[in-house]
């Protein structure tokens, strides 16, 4: 019991520690990645289900509270010549430099994949919360008005693909798909064309595609 007592303690310990030393390992000019998030201004557009199109996360934390890993990192010191220092920093693991880079990255990601669900419009706007040399980072996500198939007019011999329908919201990788058909199931005739579909989103114009 003794022994439990003390692990848990020592976890308690080490975000502590970790607050007063990792900065020391982030290179000089340079800041901490602390947390990042994610929002969206529409309820029917979450969050969390495009978090896989973030490039650059936060150091990651156990029981989605303590950053144990890197606690255990800042245990040692930044003397790569000794040996013990080395052990320690590849058990734990390494503050997170923040890249802007990157975050020019995971918005030009996020909003692609906004539009490919029918966001056509999405916008992808970020916050950077600065204090000292630690930073915290805010996506949000604002998806705008969704487009929809209004009109669908067939040009060729064979079926289109069954989720393409009128009044259903525009897929963009099921367009691309249908306009990249092998040509050679549409040789022989110049009757075959791919599918011609006109779109409408609330508050926008008609637009073809």
């Amino acid at each position: 019991m003794k022994s439990l007592r003390r692990f848990l303690f020592m976890l308690l310990l080490i975000p502590l520690l970790t607050g007063c030393s990792a900065v020391r390992f982030v290179p000089k000019g340079r800041s901490m990645l602390t947390r990042v998030h994610l929002t969206s201004n529409n309820p029917q557009v979450a969050a969390a289900d495009y978090r896989n199109y973030v490039r650059q996360e936060a150091n990651s934390r156990w029981l989605s509270t303590l950053k144990v890993p890197l606690g255990i990192y800042c245990l040692s010191g930044t003397d790569e010549r000794n040996a013990l220092n080395r052990i320690v920093h590849r058990i734990g693991e390494a503050p997170v430099v923040y890249n802007d880079t990157l975050t020019g990255y995971s918005m030009a990601a996020l909003r692609m994949a906004l539009q490919s669900k029918g966001y056509l419009q999405a916008r992808v706007d970020t916050t950077l919360t600065q204090k000292q040399r630690r930073v915290a980072l805010t996506y949000r996500l604002l998806p705008g008005n969704r487009s929809y198939v209004h009109e669908l007019r067939r040009e060729f011999d064979n079926d289109t693909d069954a989720r393409l329908i009128d009044g259903r919201f525009v897929e963009f990788e099921t367009l691309q798909r249908h306009a990249a058909r092998p040509r050679a199931a549409r040789r022989g005739t110049h009757a075959h064309r791919a599918p011609i579909a006109k779109t409408a989103a609330i508050g926008t114009p008609t637009m073809s595609m």
